[in-house]
């Protein structure tokens, strides 16, 4: 079935019921279900499509479709208004790829095919046609480590998005619907819900009681209470709350008149330019590159940049640069960088060459008569090594100097002692 794959179209749906079945070997049951996605993959087989060899630098077109449990895709070419075959693809969905928002499932079929059909990828314009918005879900500000990873991911290679129009080819009959019927109303409101994000609006709460909020959680409301219970009175009365936005004393600050400043053509341009309306360089290499930088930036007004540790940072024009960089210099430069003390040269150049070594004790007695410390210590990164002896000889010095540090990091480059018997001796 694998060595076929490319030659059926959507095969994780049409074997996904025998497949399931035969997943549990221990509750074998082979069903009528089964009995029949089998007869209908033998019925396509006997009639297989015929795949189409891609031309050097022709544009190639990508569909895609979802199910409940699998992604799909196909490779075509266009040549006049007929599409012909080049590759399928197909992907059960895991688990956790299963509970995918439905956009979500529609980028990840558009991530499958993307380094299973590399050659295709590198030689050629890739026109992924599709109804629905995969580029603003892969490149919103709120983004998942996830999405963004598949963003930049894509942003190897020439993709870009076209709108599905109607498709006169009747090969391409199982992805004229991206998604299946019964998964159209969620997806539906998942469209609407992102059209809506932004908008300003009522929401209606619906709660079970208070009888789930602990406590310690609920201050503000009991703070209300006691302020309620407080009030000695008959009546009913609503006692209003103000919350202030601002201090009350603080002043309001008259607008300065600020001049616009035209910056003309920066750096940003050209990813602004392809962010918001998708217009790339005329030079093939040049857009490439464009895009694969795209992956990491977004545009709300102004550029940002996703870091690696997660904020967005601000991107700035040559001018704002400049004014921010002697602001800085200016704010602090009265400010004297000198150190509070004379600087002294490391006595060891780089770690772990030169160490000191020294005999410490004695010491009260400790479990089997040991009242000697033997210590060494790495003058670069104060790394130390200590063991206790009941008596300490050259020979003992040579073992616990070959354990402790030449089998570990090295023999090392000098070592400084105080000279003592055990230090000198020619065992040692």
């Amino acid at each position: 079935m694998a060595s076929l794959s490319r030659f059926i179209s959507r095969l994780s749906n049409k074997s996904h019921a025998f497949f399931e079945t035969l997943k549990d070997p221990k509750d074998f049951q082979w069903t009528d279900k089964c009995e029949q996605a089998l007869s209908d993959l033998k019925a396509y087989l006997t009639t297989p499509p015929l795949l189409s060899k891609p031309l050097e630098g022709e544009v190639l077109l990508l569909y895609l479709a979802i199910s409940e449990h699998a992604v799909s895709a196909v490779l075509v070419r266009e040549e006049g208004r007929k599409h012909h075959h080049i590759y399928y693809m197909s992907k059960s969905l895991l688990d956790a790829e299963t509970r995918y928002s439905h956009l979500e499932k529609l980028a990840l079929a558009l991530v499958y095919a993307a380094p299973n059909l590399r050659p295709y990828f590198q030689a050629h314009q890739i026109l992924v046609v599709t109804s629905f918005p995969i580029k603003a879900v892969l490149h919103k500000p709120e983004v998942s480590g996830r999405l963004a990873k598949w963003a930049i991911e894509l942003g190897a290679y020439d993709v870009i998005f076209r709108p599905a129009t109607a498709i006169i080819s009747q090969v391409l009959a199982d992805f004229v619907a991206e998604f299946s019927p019964a998964m159209l109303p969620a997806l539906e409101q998942e469209v609407n819900l992102r059209d809506r994000e932004g908008e300003k609006g009522e929401w209606t709460l619906y709660v079970d009681g208070s009888s789930n909020i602990p406590k310690e959680h609920n201050s503000q409301a009991d703070a209300l209470a006691n302020l309620g219970s407080a009030l000695e009175t008959t009546s009913h009365m609503s006692i209003p709350l103000l919350v202030l936005q601002w201090p009350a004393t603080e002043k309001e600050v008259e607008p300065e008149e600020v001049s616009v400043v035209d910056e003309g053509e920066t750096w940003m341009t050209p990813i602004i330019s392809y962010l918001r309306y998708e217009t790339l360089p005329a030079d093939q290499d040049e857009s490439r590159k464009i895009r694969r930088q795209a992956a990491r930036f977004f545009s709300e007004g102004k550029l940002y940049r996703r870091s690696f540790s997660g904020p967005y940072l601000r991107c700035l024009t040559p001018r704002e640069a400049a004014r921010i960089l002697s602001g800085r210099s200016l704010k602090h430069a009265p400010v004297s960088n000198l150190p509070p003390e004379n600087l002294k040269s490391p006595s060891s150049p780089w770690l772990f060459r030169k160490w000191g070594m020294d005999i410490m004790g004695k010491f009260p007695m400790a479990p089997g008569q040991k009242i000697f410390l033997l210590v060494v210590t790495d003058y670069f990164t104060k790394w130390v090594k200590a063991e206790a002896l009941a008596k300490i000889t050259d020979l003992q010095i040579r073992k616990f100097l070959w354990t402790n540090v030449i089998t570990r990091i090295g023999t090392p480059h000098e070592i400084v002692t105080d000279n003592g018997p055990q230090f000198t001796s020619y065992n040692f």
